[in-house]
């Protein structure tokens, strides 16, 4: 199993630079890094071809490697080819940087809405975009992933449903295991790895609290349940549960989690510790 530095990775970015997060991201005992960017984030740290060979300098000097590369986005919102051309700019920038996987969200967003019909998600612009994109990322050697997220894309049904689609439309696709995210749609992670073991690719670790209870600083379920994000071990999420359903796993699990150094420490140790506990079993 490799593990990955994601949000905290780019929360030392944005505040101290490409070059001292990669080093202080080593020396915490990572093996690689999630690169998440955004044309929209206020900050960005690669623009062009060059930063992202710069860059992947700076992480192979650090020992180094990208698991994957992720990008925000919404795929209905905006004019059809300059969505597109944002997208392809970034899936060239994963390429640069040896990324094996270019992850991408669909439509991202989280306030409660009833369950769109899968035949829905299978028609129409939605799907004619995650074609184009997935094509464009297997012209260049990378595999595009998909997470259970937002409130359309996500639930077994729907996940499942989209990730054939794409294959039936010719194009080489995977999953990436959000451990939380499905939450949204009041549907416990463990059930979309049951349902996805085989095409999982790659994992976010992350946990919730989640229920009836009001929380502070929370998001709501569709179901109108109260979300907030918990320290790694301490919310609802089966960790032994969903990783019992991909024993074999031996790529990446990225911390999704920007909080500082000694809790992404005890984040990794725990995971580490119910890890080796699935493969005792």
């Amino acid at each position: 199993m490799i593990f990955a530095s994601y949000s905290n990775f780019h929360k030392k970015v944005r505040e101290i630079g490409f070059a001292e997060a990669a080093k202080q991201t080593a020396a915490l005992g990572f093996d690689a890094v999630e690169l998440i960017q955004s044309s929209h984030f206020e900050k960005t740290y690669m623009k062009t071809a060059a930063d992202a060979v710069a860059n992947k300098k700076i992480l192979d000097d650090c020992g180094l490697g990208v698991s994957c590369y992720s990008l925000p986005c919404d795929v209905l919102r905006g004019e059809r080819d300059r969505v597109l051309e944002d997208v392809f700019r970034h899936i060239e920038l994963a390429a640069i940087l040896g990324s094996p996987y270019f992850h991408h969200t669909l439509v991202p967003g989280l306030l409660p809405q009833p369950a769109t019909p899968i035949g829905d998600l299978l028609s129409g612009r939605l799907a004619e975009m995650g074609e184009t994109i997935a094509k464009r990322c297997n012209a260049l050697g990378l595999i595009c992933l998909y997470e259970p997220q937002g409130m359309v894309v996500n639930g077994v049904d729907a996940l499942v449903a989209w990730v054939r689609e794409m294959r039936e439309r010719g194009c080489r696709v995977g999953v990436c295991g959000d451990l939380g995210n499905s939450l949204f749609v009041d549907t416990p992670p463990t059930e979309i790895f049951k349902a996805l073991s085989k095409d999982i690719r790659h994992v976010h670790v992350k946990d919730y609290f989640y229920g009836e209870q009001p929380l502070a600083n929370a998001y709501r379920s569709r179901n109108g349940k109260y979300i907030a994000v918990a320290p790694v071990g301490q919310g609802v999420v089966d960790f032994e549960a969903c990783f019992a359903c991909i024993p074999d796993f031996d790529a990446a699990v990225s911390m999704e989690n920007d909080g500082p150094d000694e809790e992404i420490k005890r984040s990794v140790a725990y995971i580490k510790s119910v890890w080796q506990k699935v493969k005792q079993a």
